[in-house]
């Protein structure tokens, strides 16, 4: 519900700007809700999607870099290869990716994120195999 007031706020706000309307009619005001907890797998059912993935790179460097690593979704497809130190062991998170849209992370400020073994292996083996892409996690 909040995201359909949330979402008339900004029509009307926009219809003031534009001058389609003089004020807007009304205050619109949210209810504070509840947040759902965030889900997780455990580390058994963490370790079985890492061992289902191991068949394909691709998808088990996203595996890791999602489970062990702490990326987002939108962080990883972004990530290029120059966000990757392999003398630290760590990733610079500097882009996120959002249908399309390159943009600053969650957060607003690039964050480093060192790698731990597995997918640091990971990595390694994927820069040996696609040296001349510049994404990690495409093609």
């Amino acid at each position: 519900m909040n995201n359909v007031l949330t979402a008339l706020s900004v029509i009307l706000r926009t219809a003031v700007e534009w001058g389609v309307i003089e004020r807007v009619p009304c205050v619109i005001k949210l209810l504070k809700t509840t947040k759902n907890p965030a889900s997780f797998h455990d580390f058994k059912e963490f370790e079985r999607l890492v061992d289902a993935s191991r068949s394909d790179l691709q998808n088990y460097l996203v595996v890791l870099l999602g489970g062990e690593a702490g990326l987002r979704c939108g962080e990883i497809m972004a990530l290029e290869w120059t966000n990757v130190d392999l003398q630290k062991r760590q990733l610079c998170v500097a882009q996120s990716e959002w249908k399309g849209h390159v943009t600053v992370p969650k957060g607003g400020r690039l964050r480093y994120v060192p790698l731990t073994r597995r997918p640091l292996r990971a990595v390694i083996r994927r820069r040996t195999r696609r040296a001349s892409t510049t994404s990690i996690s495409s093609g």
